[in-house]
């Protein structure tokens, strides 16, 4: 069962959502006035439609608030996920199921009342000591309930915006949950009512008028000389790059107007490409771009939607819903995780934060040693299409300017004297406050995305197509029954796919490849579903995990303005055992919601008084390069994936010691109060001891003992799972390349499939590790290193290349693979030969004739 055919239920039973409100209540429970910010903190942005604030506004009688958690749960997170919340709703609103998850919390209180009466008739307080009870419970399942709730209702309840019901005729009346199950809830400019007293001003078209946001977005082509080249594509240079970007238009290019996106109907259900590319992030839009180029027809599938540059909202709630997989309530199998991973046109290069870093020495180093894949070596095939890729998306350093948080990094690193290093941008604006929202798209089109670059490239050679919202089922293929120059007798072939489009199934025949590109997540779950057989097939899933390390300041920060990612410090990168598998410490951008979602939860005053600073926060997040391994398989829904993931204790060990640095960087740099995202860490206030605070330079206070205590405290606590809050926005590894055979990889050094001929893989699945750095550099220039071969394979079969170092290159490399997979070899036939091939055919036409006088 897809998500289209899923029909969740339309609301709650009043019993589950009274239960539902009890739980909301103790989280985030309205008593009393407004706690007041940090020291230094700004006053609160004054809007007209400003709304009561934090501990003034009862959630648990907002419409808006309410229906947008209902939505979440009855239809965003998985049918198990909805069906485990309303078993505990239902648990919860009676006596026997209240004691059977409370019993010591009932014990300890000393109210007899409580002994019969179920846990939604409990009071705000009783309430509290309950999800304390449940977060610090031996038993991973009850934290895991913890967990998933409390990440639920304060991300909703922190992004959240009033809907009306767009049907209304201008009535303004809320949109109900049936309305937004049916498509007619539309968001109103009404800010959340949080947002205020948080300092955050909401979308950034917001706080511009309509005529300047209108201006700005169509001033969104400038010409940068370092990207403007048009390369022509021939056997010797197959799409280095492609296109222009050096347009000077007023208008945004829009996919829709250009005739690029399909709108299949009744009468389209089998169409015919050359290619068929599942998926458009970073690996299909190369590959599309440079295909498409050689002169072969493109059609690209795209399970998101395509939202164009001006339908960008920047409201945080409605993009994480449109642009991220499932909804950015992705988690383990465990409830251990957050993954945030894109699903829209342009995947994940859409709604990242736009860093732009090289593969390390290292991690290549031990690909080509362990590995065996010799293209990855220096000055190899991979730099120049490293070089290729870093050049057509313009990632640069020069122009970059750092943000509040970044330099805070900056400072504490300097005091510290660690090294720090500059990132490289696709971003042409670096400075410009809007910079920070584009983890929810880019309405300015300030960033090179593949929707800006190569996307933009494959659909200008009109040969290139889409189709978005369409989600693959199953590659086709069929036994090869007589050896080819491709393939071998007995062995099986793609030749197309089956997919739908919502309740729509249509059939796409691929003349030559399919190419999966639909990332680590959904790769292997493809080729699962086509009944392919490697065991390694969704093995060997890493995900850089990342824990956070906060520092609040006294002045503000504002995390959500600027660039996020410019700088990161590799002091950690080699790790505790110096074996290459250490971590990085790097700044993202921090918006209400996901603040909300990943800040400790320890008691409702506690954490009123962290979002309440969100504005004088700087979060520092410890990327590590994992060892350890996770799986994905098929969800029980037959499409989405199931992600099975523990924490390797190397790994862990790793992050701990990065973590305890991120914190020195804090308090070195001037942090007030810093704090970890471990469940019993209530965080250390600096400036509340009289001693410490007077210690300068503030590097000088790591040495003292209260310091040394609380991150003694910090390491002992470790890393229980559902004890610290670990996310993760990377995914790789679980379709794994290698040239030894399907003993040890998934595809070959090529990107081909080892089951299948002509079905290639070219996305970070086919890492052979972790890539041990933001991983969109590398899965550009893999895929441009793969996808080139591959044009250049497509154009020697079709005896279309013209010289002899095309020629050759491709029959040594031909050679290679019918030794690996056994296939029989050809005799090429193109045009031009090699003066040593022409010299041969004369010589033989010259015998010919001989032969012939001689008989006569």
């Amino acid at each position: 069962m897809t998500k289209s055919d899923r029909t969740p239920p339309s609301a709650l039973s009043p019993r589950q959502f009274s239960s539902l409100m009890g739980i909301v209540d103790a989280l985030l429970p309205c008593s009393g006035p407004p706690i007041k910010a940090s020291k230094g903190g700004e006053e609160p942005i004054s809007q007209s439609h400003s709304s009561p604030v934090v501990w003034s506004h009862n959630l648990t009688t907002d419409p808006h608030f309410s229906n947008s958690l209902l939505l979440a749960i009855t239809q965003k997170v998985s049918a198990r996920e909805t069906f485990e919340i309303l078993m505990l709703l239902s648990i919860l609103s009676t006596i026997g199921g209240t004691w059977l998850l409370f019993c010591f919390t009932i014990l300890s209180s000393g109210d007899f009342k409580l002994w019969y009466t179920p846990f939604s008739k409990w009071n705000s307080s009783q309430r509290q000591a309950a999800m304390i009870s449940l977060k610090q419970s031996p038993i991973w399942q009850k934290r895991k309930a913890f967990m998933g709730l409390k990440r639920l209702i304060c991300g909703v309840a922190f992004s959240y915006v009033p809907h009306v019901n767009k049907k209304n005729d201008g009535e303004n009346k809320p949109a109900c949950l049936d309305d937004f199950i049916r498509g007619d809830a539309e968001p109103t400019k009404e800010a959340n009512p949080f947002w205020g007293r948080l300092g955050y001003p909401g979308p950034y078209c917001w706080g511009v008028g309509q005529e300047e946001d209108e201006k700005m977005i169509r001033k969104t082509k400038e010409t940068f000389s370092a990207s403007s080249r048009v390369e022509k594509h021939d056997e010797g240079n197959i799409a280095s790059g492609s296109g222009s970007s050096g347009e000077t238009n007023t208008e945004p290019f829009d996919f829709r107007k250009s005739g690029a996106m399909l709108d299949i109907t009744e009468n389209d259900t089998n169409l015919e490409f050359d290619c068929v590319i599942v998926g458009s992030g970073a690996g299909g839009s190369v590959a599309a771009s440079i295909l498409s180029s050689a002169g072969y027809s493109v059609l690209v599938l795209e399970k998101g939607p395509y939202i164009a540059q001006h339908e960008t909202s920047q409201v945080e709630s409605q993009s994480l819903d449109l642009m991220y997989e499932k909804h950015s309530l992705l988690t383990t199998s465990d409830g251990n995780i957050s993954i945030l991973a894109g699903s829209t046109l342009g995947g994940g290069t859409t709604i990242n934060w736009s860093c732009c870093i090289e593969t390390p020495a290292h991690v290549r180093e031990e690909w080509v040693e362990k590995h065996n894949l010799f293209e990855f070596r220096k000055d190899g095939e991979f730099d120049t299409s490293l070089s290729s890729v870093v050049d057509r998306i313009n990632a640069r350093t020069d122009h970059v300017h750092h943000n509040g948080m970044n330099s805070k990094l900056i400072d504490g690193c300097n005091a510290m004297g660690y090294k720090w290093d500059v990132t490289k941008q696709n971003l042409k604006d670096t400075k410009i406050d809007t910079a920070g929202y584009i983890c929810f798209g880019d309405r300015y089109g300030n960033k090179q995305s593949m929707m800006i670059t190569y996307l933009k490239d494959a659909v200008k050679t009109g040969r290139c197509k889409i189709i978005d919202n369409c989600s693959v089922d199953r590659v086709m293929h069929e036994t090869v029954h007589v050896n080819s120059a491709t393939s071998r007798k007995g062995h099986r072939r793609a030749v197309g796919v089956t997919a739908c489009i919502g309740s729509r199934k249509i059939t796409v025949r691929a003349k030559r490849c399919v190419i999966s590109c639909a990332g680590s997540l959904h790769t292997p779950c493809l080729l699962l579903r086509s009944k392919f057989q490697n065991p390694h097939i969704g093995r060997h899933l890493h995900l850089h995990p990342v824990v956070p390390a906060a520092g609040v300041y006294s002045t503000p920060i504002k995390g959500w303005l600027g660039a996020p990612m410019t700088v990161v410090l590799n002091k950690f990168q080699h790790g505790p055992l110096n074996d290459g598998y250490g971590a990085k410490i790097e700044c993202p951008s921090l918006h209400p919601g996901l603040l909300g979602a990943t800040c400790t939860w320890n008691n409702p005053q506690a954490y009123a008084r962290t979002m309440i600073d969100a504005q004088n926060i700087t979060a520092m997040i410890i990327l590590q390069r994992d060892k350890g391994e996770g799986k994905v398989t098929v969800g029980e829904d037959g499409f989405s994936p199931c992600i099975d993931y523990e924490l390797d204790a190397g790994d862990q060990a790793s992050m701990m010691n990065a973590l305890q640095g991120a914190l020195k960087i804090h308090i070195a740099s001037g942090a007030s109060r810093i704090a970890t995202g471990h469940a019993g860490d209530i965080g250390f206030d600096i400036d509340a001891d009289e001693s410490l605070s007077k210690i300068l330079p503030p590097r000088d206070r790591v040495k003292s003992a209260q310091i040394k205590k609380y991150l003694q405290d910090v390491q002992n606590r470790g890393m229980t799972r559902l004890k610290m809050n670990v996310f993760c926005a990377h995914q790789m590894g679980s379709c794994r390349m290698g040239n030894s055979g399907p003993d040890h990889s998934v595809v070959d050094e090529h990107g081909e499939v080892w089951e299948c001929d002509g079905l290639f893989v070219m996305d970070a699945s086919t890492f052979p590790t972790a890539s041990g750095a933001n991983p969109m550099l590398t899965t550009l220039a893999t895929s441009h290193m793969l996808s080139s071969r591959l044009a250049m394979r497509l154009q020697y079969e079709d005896e279309k290349l013209t010289s002899a170092d095309g020629v050759g290159k491709m029959q040594g490399m031909m050679k290679a693979r019918r030794e690996k997979r056994g296939v029989k070899p050809k005799s090429y036939g193109g045009f031009l030969q090699s003066s040593n091939s022409l010299l041969v055919a004369g010589l033989v036409v010259i015998g010919a004739v001989a032969v012939h006088y001689f008989v006569s």
